[in-house]
């Protein structure tokens, strides 16, 4: 299930690994199929660049898309605990964002 997704994902990215920019392999490491969560440390980056416009919608993509197939508990715990994150720490745009999701 996580493969497919993680597949699926790199492809739109436009590479294999992680693929695509900077801002999508950041995304993708807090995403990823390990076991823990990311730390603070690794949101921090992802927060920053949610005030950058281009890295917001890269960022928002690649995270309601996971939120929305659902595959895995650990994935979609993964991805509402940066939903949480940013809502935090990111911009107030992305507040707007799911209040209409």
């Amino acid at each position: 299930f996580i493969t497919s997704i993680t597949e699926t994902a790199m492809s739109a990215a436009g590479n294999a690994g992680y693929g695509g920019s900077e801002t999508q392999k950041r995304v993708w490491e807090c995403l990823g199929s390990e076991k823990w969560g990311a730390s603070s440390t690794m949101m921090m980056p992802i927060a920053q660049e949610t005030f950058i416009y281009e890295c917001y919608n890269e960022i928002t993509d690649i995270l309601w898309n996971v939120l929305k197939q659902q595959n895995s508990w650990q994935q979609l715990f993964k991805g509402l605990t940066l939903v949480e994150y940013l809502l935090n720490h990111g911009a107030e745009r992305f507040i707007d964002d799911v209040r209409s999701r």
